[in-house]
């Protein structure tokens, strides 16, 4: 039996920890005051799942973005716009191994049923779902592969507000840690090149040791004109650099 779960794109976090919820105890349902257990006068260690991680953004011909930021621009937590015209790059930082995981294609509905998310092909085709096209018939795939990555952005020189950039690494500068998630032709152009960029590339050196340009393009899909994310290798990062990060996210 395929193991799935019922989840909105956006929920799937790839700092979420498996069976790290618990329910609260009883006694929190009842009135103020009454059997709550003694507070500690030390606060526990912070994990990384204690933290919402910001979104990353590349704002389409369409939808909600499209009103207040312009078309073709990265918007950061759907707040702040880091670019100012289609084309123009990003320095990013790839922290970690992307998370790739199998996404139900449902058409958008804001009401209707969510999407599951599944670990493996095997789970897919237990569904009762495909990734694969019909072409003949022109009926796309019921199931889309998917990846999830954390990123550091370094704040672009031509940001003048300095929110969202509040963190500083040592031989970096200020940076923002934001979350992107890749489906579809986004899947296809960057998820891709991070994958083949961690088998041919790095040769042994961890991820986050490189520095990335990325830029929005211009691209016609399915007959509709859209924007997709172009990204590729810049340079390699200082060893002090490299250390910094390992430290400050206890990186492997």
């Amino acid at each position: 039996m395929s193991k799935e779960k019922e989840t909105t794109v956006d929920d799937v976090d790839p700092l979420a920890v498996p069976g790290d919820a618990s329910d609260l105890p009883a006694a929190w349902e009842r009135p103020e005051g009454e059997n709550l257990p003694a507070i500690p006068d030390k606060s526990a260690p912070l994990e990384r799942s204690d933290f919402i991680t910001p979104k990353l953004h590349l704002v389409q011909r369409v939808g909600d973005l499209s009103v207040g930021f312009l078309q073709g621009s990265w918007v950061l937590n759907k707040e702040l716009q880091l670019t100012k015209e289609v084309g123009e790059p990003l320095n990013v930082i790839i922290l970690e191994h992307p998370l790739k995981f199998f996404i139900e294609h449902l058409p958008f509905d804001p009401t209707g049923p969510r999407s599951r998310t599944f670990h493996t092909v095997e789970e897919v085709e237990a569904a009762g779902l495909s990734l694969e096209w019909d072409n003949k018939n022109n009926i796309r795939a019921t199931c889309d592969r998917a990846a999830r990555v954390l990123l550091l952005i370094l704040k672009p020189e031509a940001l003048d507000s300095e929110n969202g950039f509040g963190m500083t690494v040592e031989g970096i500068g200020p940076c923002a840690v934001a979350s992107w998630l890749l489906v579809n032709t986004a899947y296809a152009t960057a998820a891709k090149r991070i994958f083949t960029a961690e088998k041919l590339d790095l040769n042994g050196k961890s991820i986050y040791s490189l520095q990335w340009t990325l830029k929005s393009v211009p691209a016609k899909v399915g007959g509709y004109n859209i924007f997709a994310p172009q990204i590729a290798p810049s340079k390699t990062l200082a060893e002090g650099a490299t250390s910094a990060l390992k430290s400050m996210f206890n990186l492997a």
